[in-house]
């Protein structure tokens, strides 16, 4: 391998280190918003189950029919 071969294979292998370290941000990014949506969302849920409670306590309650 000439010195020029080697030099090539050099710049590969740093470009493929850079490649590697911007996937592993983006993985780390792409975890860091799952997270921060899976939050939002089980905060929705709970808002939504407390705004049912108060619903179903605002409604009269209906009396029983009587069979005629």
């Amino acid at each position: 391998m000439n010195d020029q071969q080697i030099q090539q294979m050099q710049q590969v292998i740093v470009t493929l280190e850079n490649d590697n370290a911007i996937l592993v941000r983006m993985l780390s990014d792409a975890n860091n918003n799952k997270q921060v949506l899976k939050s939002y969302c089980e905060q929705y849920a709970a808002k939504i189950q407390e705004m049912e409670k108060q619903i179903q306590a605002l409604q009269p309650v209906q009396p029983e029919a009587v069979p005629a």
